[in-house]
């Protein structure tokens, strides 16, 4: 759903750029975590979107104060596209240290990460943007990690830094950085936005996806490429259909 992807994967102009989380009760964030184990642990962003719903999780900040926690706790992460949660009855390997990766790919970057580096960052280290852009309020707040420039930089302290035991220093990754790697394609891009105009610019969520996926669309492309307008202003979702409006190109 447009809406769950603006609540769980959402993924702006700058992948580093901390949101505010405000906190949620043990209790609530214990009843979602059990929402997805009572759905076989793993759960598709729709499925998950549905069933949490049904089961009253339909607040945008409350949903990202979960989401949040659970990452920073070390009890969901997103993999293949899916939301999937850890810890008994849920038989998966154990999820690593949610924080620690993010510490460690910090370390392997030379103890900061610039946000035009981090897309491609992000991907080499198998971590979706919008795992990193919920659970990072939370780092900020404990002191794990902070940022500078603006959001444009997310970094630890050297001494920190070496302490994790990552090389650092003079053997920091360095990231040729493309178009590719810094946004969504750029024709997915005009593709959506070809489509939404043929349309009068307007389409709920359960009319937009089955049209475009027969298209021939590949929908996590699709949500990369709302998301990053969503970020500039160039795209709304309002109602309870999730009606995406576009706001840009020939739908300016």
């Amino acid at each position: 759903m447009f809406r769950g992807v603006v609540l769980i994967l959402a993924l702006l102009a700058n992948p580093l750029a901390a949101q505010e989380v405000t906190p949620v009760s043990s209790d609530r964030v214990d009843a979602f975590w059990q929402v997805i184990a009572s759905n076989g642990c793993r759960m598709t962003q729709d499925a998950a979107e549905q069933a949490s719903t049904a089961a009253g999780f339909d607040d945008q900040t409350e949903a990202r104060g979960i989401f949040a926690q659970l990452l920073f706790d070390g009890r969901a992460r997103i993999q293949e596209g899916q939301l999937q949660v850890f810890g008994a009855p849920c038989e998966y390997a154990p999820s690593p240290d949610f924080t620690l990766v993010i510490q460690e790919l910090l370390a392997a970057y030379g103890c900061e990460l610039l946000a035009e580096e981090s897309r491609q960052a992000l991907k080499d280290w198998d971590i979706h943007p919008g795992e990193l852009k919920a659970v990072l309020p939370l780092m900020v707040a404990a002191g794990m990690v902070s940022l500078k420039d603006n959001d444009k930089v997310i970094y630890i302290p050297l001494k920190q830094c070496e302490e994790i035991g990552v090389p650092i220093g003079d053997q920091r990754i360095d990231v040729v950085v493309t178009q590719e790697s810094t946004s969504p394609d750029a024709s997915v891009r005009e593709q959506v936005i070809a489509f939404f105009a043929e349309r009068g610019c307007a389409l709920p969520h359960d009319v937009a996806k089955p049209a475009m996926i027969a298209e021939g669309f590949e929908w996590r492309a699709v949500e990369d490429a709302v998301m990053e307008m969503i970020g500039r202003g160039e795209a709304i979702v309002t109602g309870t259909d999730e009606m995406l409006t576009l706001k840009t190109g020939a739908c300016a």
